[in-house]
């Protein structure tokens, strides 16, 4: 672009000054500054893997409590490659110890397409005897050299049911050693189980797939960081014949910043860890739900959608909370009336509130495209209900609690659930199947082990939670699932590749007042480290635009009582064509540390389709109308159309320029917000 096309831009903007702004403001486009990176790190995830091969250092273990490092040279060793279908290096590392006939193998696949890499540990006693106590397995225990400064540890902090849920936290690694870790037997609860180590070259990103308690540890000599992750507790002889297995471990390896490397960590999220549909097709656009309490007569939503219907509303699917099951006396008002949660291990529906059960409202919705989603929790049954009166062989109960744990740990009481929600499943005609788990099962499952099996029950739960998850979906075909446990506190690699997060954090329901700039704040921090996510708005509603645009993630809930609903569907069809943009690129353009009194802004864009769009807010507390912001991921040398959504005003200019000079966007007023449409023509 000459300089004279630079001054036309320039002078456009300024033009477009009394309308190009959000909703019901004036704002203007002009330009400003910034930069941008690519990343490259060919080869650097099957050299480290390699290495740490080589050197017996990728994870480890005590036996018959010895040390890793004393024994490992006395176990048979060997490694074998082969390829899968998709061209992905498979290698299986096994070490034999041939008098016990103990066998602890990883299976490890190095990505074809990404540097990074994935294992899990299988465990496995051959022998006809019980085995040696194999005690604090670590599935991660390996160390990342670097060169220059000590790195920096990062992390997003847990979903917590707070204003500062998956915001970015930061270690110094140059002191003692940082321990992060879950609490209370589910994954996302505390901190996450995701993390990045940055150099001054690059560094890494990595992620503990294991949905139950976890603990890992960053130490920091003679230039490398030393990695381990882990069960937070293991003490366990296998008895004859009997196998288990770890947390699986993902590390994806970069170069060049840390937003480079977490945006192709972005990318191997979507490949592989990810939900896809019966056909395969990565299911990143999430529905617009009507939400519904459960205690809602079935006569009043089918009403609802009778009118939603002639309105026109753009909505997906309608979805039923809890509230619904149990008998006439457990008929609960809301989420803050405790009658839900009392009734959970009843599951069949109220007869007053669903005399025909839900297939009619199914059938409202499924044969028209839409979906249909309810709420179960069935890893816990409170006391006289069906379930514990029925099968109290299944139940874990600790001392002193009012509710028994399902025991998934337990292969019948697994087996019958799968049997039993997969009825449930048809005779509801579900098309989404929501698990909330509202309790913390660690001290169950502990307490549960003898003093030579501690760990166990939990392996065997998880192991069997993830085999129930899947046998849903396999039986039918199409079936997609709901992860939530609190809202987000099972978010975690392996769970992703199952179900999606609908409800990414009980912030909006914590018995509190929450507010919209929280809620937009989380998105940003999550998208960071988790690429497909949903929630709700705030007690602060949806009833502008500011409010909406900050609960816009891959899918929203809604309710479906609209005074205007010409306003709210303006709002969904702009929100429907961002949605099918989140599959691209990710970048926080400005998420400040204080997100109430400063602006921010996200931006998404496609590459391959040369389309994204960019979020910009100014909160009621801050002082700046005027924002500079750099847009990222562009072609240079193209040319774009950007687009004010909401006053259909255009301004175009090179790749180059919008990247380098930047966008500058006026918000006049405090507690406004602008959503710009940028187009590669």
């Amino acid at each position: 672009m000459n300089m004279k096309r630079i001054l036309a831009l320039l002078l456009c903007a300024v033009m477009l000054l009394p309308v190009f702004g959000c909703a019901g403001e004036t704002g203007e486009i002009t330009s400003g500054s910034g930069s941008g990176s690519d990343n490259a790190a060919s080869g650097l995830a099957e050299a480290w893997v390699n290495e740490q091969i080589e050197a017996n250092t990728l994870f480890s273990f005590e036996y018959d409590g010895q040390a890793f490092h004393e024994f490992i040279g006395g176990w048979d060793k060997s490694v074998d490659e082969s390829t899968d279908e998709a061209g992905n290096k498979l290698v299986t590392l096994t070490y034999t110890q041939t008098e016990d006939k103990v066998v602890a193998k990883a299976d490890i696949l190095l990505y074809k397409d990404f540097e990074a890499v994935d294992w899990v540990i299988n465990f496995e006693n051959q022998n006809s005897a019980d085995s040696p106590i194999i005690s604090n397995i670590q599935a991660l225990d390996a160390p990342f050299a670097y060169t220059g400064a000590v790195p920096e540890l990062r992390y997003p902090n847990g979903a917590n049911a707070t204003e500062d849920d998956f915001k970015l936290l930061s270690a110094d690694l140059s002191g003692e050693p940082v321990t992060l870790g879950s609490n209370g037997g589910r994954s996302a609860c505390g901190t996450m189980p995701f993390f990045d180590i940055v150099t001054e070259q690059g560094g890494l990103v990595g992620a503990i797939g294991w949905t139950g308690q976890w603990t890992s540890t960053f130490s920091v000599s003679d230039q490398k960081v030393q990695m381990t992750a882990g069960m937070s507790k293991t003490n366990i002889s296998l008895y004859a014949g009997e196998s288990m297995r770890t947390p699986s471990i993902a590390l994806l390896f970069f170069e060049g910043s840390a937003d480079d490397g977490h945006q192709t960590w972005r990318h191997l999220m979507f490949a592989e860890y990810s939900p896809r549909d019966e056909e395969g097709n990565l299911e990143y656009e999430l529905p617009v739900f009507l939400n519904f309490w459960g205690s809602t007569p079935a006569s009043t939503i089918m009403s609802a959608l009778e009118t939603v219907n002639r309105q026109g509303l753009l909505y997906d699917g309608v979805w039923i909370d809890a509230g619904w099951y149990g008998d006439e006396s457990d008929i609960s008002v809301d989420t803050y009336d405790m009658s839900w949660y009392n009734a959970a291990g009843s599951w069949d529906h109220i007869p007053s509130l669903y005399p025909d059960g839900m297939k009619p409202i199914s059938d409202m919705l499924v044969p028209n495209g839409k979906e249909f989603l309810l709420w179960f929790e069935p890893e816990r049954a409170m006391r006289e209900t069906d379930w514990v009166e029925e099968h109290m062989d299944y139940m874990l109960y600790g001392p002193g609690a009012a509710f028994y744990l399902y025991d998934l740990s337990n292969d019948e009481a697994a087996d019958y659930l799968i049997e039993y929600m997969d009825g449930k499943i048809k005779e509801y005609g579900m098309t989404w199947y929501r698990q909330d788990f509202n309790c913390e099962p660690y001290t169950r499952w502990i307490n549960n082990d003898e003093e030579n099996r501690k760990g166990m029950t939990e392996i065997k739960y998880i192991t069997n939670l993830y085999r129930f998850l899947n046998t849903l979906r396999e039986r039918n075909p199409g079936l997609m699932i709901d992860n939530c446990a609190s809202g987000g506190r099972r978010i975690d690699i392996e769970m992703m590749k199952i179900s999606a997060p609908l409800w990414r954090t009980d912030y909006p329901v914590n018995g509190q007042e929450s507010n919209t700039e929280a809620i937009r704040s989380q998105n940003a921090y999550l998208n960071y480290w988790v690429p497909i996510s949903a929630t709700g708005s705030s007690t602060e509603g949806m009833d502008d635009s500011y409010e909406f645009r900050s609960v816009m993630a891959n899918g929203m809930t809604i309710g479906w009582s609209w005074s205007n609903s010409n306003w709210i569907n303006t709002m969904l069809e702009q929100y429907q064509r961002c949605r099918a943009l989140m599959g691209g690129d990710y970048y926080m353009l400005a998420n400040p540390e204080d997100y109430k009194t400063a602006n921010s802004s996200i931006m998404y864009y496609k590459p391959e389709t040369g389309e994204g769009y960019l979020l910009a807010f100014r909160p009621r507390q801050s002082d700046e109308s005027t924002m500079t912001l750099a847009l990222k991921g562009l072609d240079p040398d193209a040319e774009y159309t950007v687009e004010n959504a909401d006053t259909g005003e255009v301004v175009t200019g090179s790749g180059k320029i919008l990247m380098e000079n930047g966008l500058v966007l006026t918000m006049e007023r405090a507690r406004s917000s602008m959503l710009i449409f940028i187009t590669k023509n």
